[in-house]
Parts: structure tokens; C-alpha cells; sequence
């Protein structure tokens, strides 16, 4: 979830640093004064994330994560002229050579090579998800309750196995088997409140403000993304963090940025 924020606080310097119409080399000199530093700063996180991100051989992680990225880019020059095309031209280099390192290390190729094998030889993951409707079949309406996916899960499932399934790793599933129709009519609610936020967001003169809210909602989208694979909203540290970018995302600030 931090890759696309991260590139939305860089996006807003170059926005900013853009608007003076200076030269390339006071560009350039303004990256080494206070505020610049922030610049770099940001610069090192990403480049920590895009190494644990490489790091952790999540397949799903690594693409989610990239298709993320790449949203936030096609977002970014529907601004138009307001764009820097020097910062897409440094986000470029900086994924490219992400994505050049990720492939050129042996245990993270080796993974992806044995995605299609994996795929065919193991089902397990397919079962679970069809069980996991199974319940949903048959608690249609409210589910068997919130958090109760443990203890229901071995009555319904139909495969032999002394694995204990605490999640569904699919939480779009697990929320239909845990709360019914009923979550889903508020999951619905939730994203239509997303889109109609994005919208608006689009309809304001562009800021930095404007550049950190669009990366928070492709870090918002590569979390719903990841949950498809995953059970990141099971883990406490990620939710909350997911509530936390939800606050900056629906948060209109009361006083405007002043465009200098």
C-alpha cells in the first residue's frame, strides 16, 4: 500500500518545484535544500518498500503492487498539461529497474517460473474458495458471524487435511461467509463511496494535495486488489494502516493550498 502514496508525495514535489520555471540546474540544486530532502527522503522509503516487496516472493504482492503503481501513472497524466514529465520519466527508470532486479534474482524467477506448475498441480487454494461459498449458500443472508470463519470452516470443507484454515485468503469470501448479503450491500456502499470520492478529487485544480489523495486511492485500491489473494484485512497492522489512508483520502482540506 505505500509504493503509490510514496509516488504521490514525489509527484507533489515535482509539482511544485515545476511551477517556479526555473532551470533544469536549480531544479536540480532545490532537490539538495530542506525541502528537497523530503524528496529524497521519500525516494529511500520507496526504494525500501520496492525491496521488501521483492523480498517477501508474494507473486500477488509483486503484481498488485505493480498494477497498482501503474494506475496511479495513468491517473497522473489524465491531469494533462498540470503533469511533470520529468517525474514520469524518473518513475519510469525507477520501476524499470525494479522490475530488471526482480527478475534477475534467482529465487524470486524461480517462483514465477513455477506459477503455471503450482496452478495445475495444487487445487487446494480453488477448494477452499469454493467451500468457503459453500457457506455462504448456506447462510445467504447475515452469514455465520463476524470472525466465526475458524470454528465454521471444518464443518463445511471437503477436503482431508490436519492444516488449520483460519482464513479464507480471499477476504471478499470470508466477508460473504461471515456477514452475508449484508456485508456485501455495505461492500458495495463502500466502493461506491470510493469512486464518487475519486471523482471529485478530479474536479479540483490540481495540488499536491490532489497528487497525495490519488496515491492514496491506488494504495487503497492495491490493498482491495491484494485481498483477493490474501487476508490482509485480518491482520491489525494492515487495517489499520487501510483506515488510516481512508481518513487522508476522504479528509477535504479546509484551506486550500496556495498555488505559488
Amino acid at each position: 500500500m505505500a509504493l503509490p502514496l510514496l509516488f504521490g508525495f514525489m509527484a507533489g514535489y515535482f509539482h511544485k518545484v515545476r511551477k517556479r520555471k526555473e532551470s533544469i540546474l536549480k531544479r536540480i540544486a532545490h532537490i539538495v535544500d530542506a525541502e528537497g530532502g523530503k524528496f529524497l527522503l521519500y525516494l529511500f522509503f520507496a526504494g525500501a518498500v520496492s525491496i521488501g516487496i521483492i523480498c517477501s516472493l508474494s507473486r500477488s504482492g509483486i503484481l498488485f503492487a505493480l498494477v497498482s503503481c501503474f494506475l496511479f501513472f495513468v491517473l497522473y497524466t489524465r491531469l494533462q498539461k498540470h503533469f511533470s514529465r520529468g517525474f514520469l520519466v524518473f518513475a519510469l527508470v525507477f520501476i524499470v529497474s525494479g522490475i530488471v532486479a526482480a527478475i534477475t534474482w534467482e529465487p524470486l524467477a524461480a517462483r514465477f517460473m513455477k506459477m503455471s506448475e503450482e496452478f495445475t498441480a495444487d487445487r487446494a487454494r480453488l477448494i477452499l474458495y469454493k467451500d468457503t461459498f459453500g457457506i455462504f449458500l448456506k447462510y445467504p443472508l447475515t452469514g455465520t458471524g463476524a470472525g466465526t470463519f475458524i470454528e465454521v470452516f471444518p464443518i463445511y470443507k471437503s477436503f482431508i487435511t490436519n492444516d488449520v484454515y483460519r482464513y479464507a485468503h480471499n477476504d471478499y469470501l470470508q466477508l460473504l461467509a461471515e456477514v452475508g448479503i449484508v456485508g456485501l450491500l455495505f461492500l458495495i456502499a463502500m466502493l461506491h463511496a470510493f469512486f464518487t470520492r475519486l471523482f471529485d478529487i478530479f474536479s479540483r485544480k490540481p495540488s499536491r494535495v490532489m497528487l497525495i489523495q490519488i496515491g492514496i486511492a491506488c494504495s487503497l485500491i492495491s490493498f482491495g486488489l491484494h485481498s483477493m489473494t490474501e487476508f490482509g484485512a485480518q491482520i491489525p497492522a494492515v487495517l489499520v494502516t487501510a483506515i488510516a489512508l481512508s481518513t487522508s483520502f476522504w479528509r477535504t482540506p479546509i484551506v486550500q493550498e496556495k498555488e505559488d
